[in-house]
């Protein structure tokens, strides 16, 4: 006789396309093999995240209002900041509704872990204080940059939490100052679906770079993935003649496909791309669910974020033997051996472009750093060795 599966609940935070649901994706997927049934129950109702799972095979569910506190290091706000007040007295007035439709979804669905995809969630892990099911929380997020009572709230959460996931140790010190408290589990990839194959002229003619060295930037138009440095480099590799385009998927917002008003930054951005005269060097797009042809186009990895941050292109490059050139923060320092598989460079525009322009100028070095990368995400990031850790952390 068949033992039955465990229902795991996935609650997850956001509603954009983006490193978080993949990872979710991945996850579920992963931890079906190892004989559970996930769901996934959506805080953010999105049409485009609910058919990612169900054209998966994974059934979602909706939460509506769930009160989610925004703590990312990107968006984080003194106390006495306006907005920050508004955040806080708006999770505040949702709670009791959130909780009840919260539990009103476990009674119903009767999972046996509940898997939070977020320190956003935090109001769940109170919620489910003396509830039946097992608890597993994802964090996601590195710590705050000022660490006054709401960071004291959310770690006294966590050190109360039996099962925490952190993506890297950089993240899990950010919070907890203890390298024994929960497991450090990193973003990952299935390696062999991002191998790199022998000739990539098919995708650079398909997205017009040919002919040029190709740089990949996967960070959109958002502010902490570092697109005001990104222009700055390649305003600089323009003067110093070196002949580029940068492949920028995600560049052009849905608003703007739309041709609907876009917000300030964007704007603001595409403004600075026309005051540098980079139109003929950004190649924009808008957001792809299949990132592999631009991987395959590219010759170099950018990714000049400005705050901390844990960034699966980074991986899902080293896995396709493409160099990458980042910034030297906490954690991507752990996604790259600096000078072996890529570089680690100053937040400055004059430090990614020299970077940039050693790996322009020698094949051999981009060849062989991408070899070793190839190496240290087969060892490191390979999906399956990540799956089972945290199979084996819901069964301990």
């Amino acid at each position: 006789m068949n033992q039955q599966r465990k229902k795991v609940l996935f609650i997850h935070h956001g509603s954009a396309y983006g490193g978080a649901p993949m990872s979710l994706l991945y996850t579920a997927l992963g931890i079906k093999e190892h004989g559970y049934e996930p769901f996934v129950a959506m805080v953010q109702p999105s049409d485009d995240l609910r058919k990612l799972y169900n054209d998966n095979g994974i059934e979602t569910f909706e939460l509506s209002g769930f009160p989610r506190y925004f703590f990312w290091s990107s968006d984080n706000y003194r106390l006495y900041y306006p907005i920050a007040i508004k955040k806080i007295l708006g999770a505040a007035s949702k709670y009791t509704s959130g909780r009840e439709k919260l539990f009103l979804l476990l009674d119903s669905l009767k999972p046996d872990i509940v898997h939070l995809n977020s320190v956003t969630l935090v109001a769940a892990v109170s919620m489910m204080r003396g509830r039946t099911e097992e608890l597993v929380w994802h964090i996601r997020e590195y710590g705050p940059k000022y660490k006054d009572f709401r960071w004291k709230y959310i770690q006294k959460q966590m050190m109360a939490t039996e099962k925490v996931i952190y993506l890297s140790e950089g993240e899990r010190k950010s919070w907890i100052e203890r390298s024994d408290h929960g497991i450090v589990v990193n973003n990952f990839v299935n390696v062999n679906d991002f191998s790199a194959p022998d000739h990539r002229g098919k995708e650079k003619s398909i997205l017009g770079v040919e002919n040029c060295f190709t740089l990949l930037y996967v960070g959109g138009l958002k502010k902490n993935k570092g697109p005001e440095l990104l222009l700055e480099t390649l305003n600089n590799l323009k003067k110093r003649g070196h002949k580029v385009k940068c492949l920028m998927p995600g560049a052009v917002t849905p608003e703007e496909a739309r041709g609907e008003t876009i917000d300030a930054y964007a704007s603001f951005l595409i403004e600075r791309i026309n005051e540098l005269k980079l139109n003929d060097v950004c190649v924009r797009s808008p957001f792809s669910s299949d990132i592999r042809a631009f991987f395959v186009a590219a010759d170099v990895l950018l990714f000049p974020a400005i705050f901390p941050h844990f960034a699966r292109p980074v991986i899902e490059a080293s896995a396709m033997k493409i160099p990458v050139v980042v910034s030297n923060l906490e954690p991507l320092d752990e996604l790259v051996i600096d000078n072996e598989t890529g570089f680690l460079a100053e937040l400055s525009a004059e430090s990614f472009s020299d970077k940039l322009e050693r790996l322009i100028k020698d094949p051999s070095l981009r060849t062989d750093m991408g070899l070793r990368g190839r190496k240290f995400a087969l060892s490191h990031f390979d999906a399956e060795q990540q799956i089972r850790k945290i199979a084996n952390y819901y069964e301990g």
